[in-house]
């Protein structure tokens, strides 16, 4: 029997509705919705495709850097 992506997660997830940036490879900042979030993660809306394992970095409300 193989487990669920839920059943796997290890950290408690925060149901969310924010606002933050992120950046993909040197491309400019886009605004996208943070629907959750934890201590390992976090599960975005973008309208740009992602692929699993890709690196980018993420801006949150009140925080500076990437």
């Amino acid at each position: 029997m193989t487990s669920l992506p839920s059943d796997r997660r290890r950290r408690p997830r925060i149901s969310t509705m924010m606002l933050a940036q992120i950046r993909v490879a040197g491309d400019p900042p886009e605004v996208t919705r943070v629907r959750d979030l934890s201590e390992c993660g976090l599960k975005i809306a973008s309208k740009r495709p992602l692929r699993p394992g890709q690196n980018l970095k993420v801006r949150l409300p009140s925080m500076e850097g990437w």
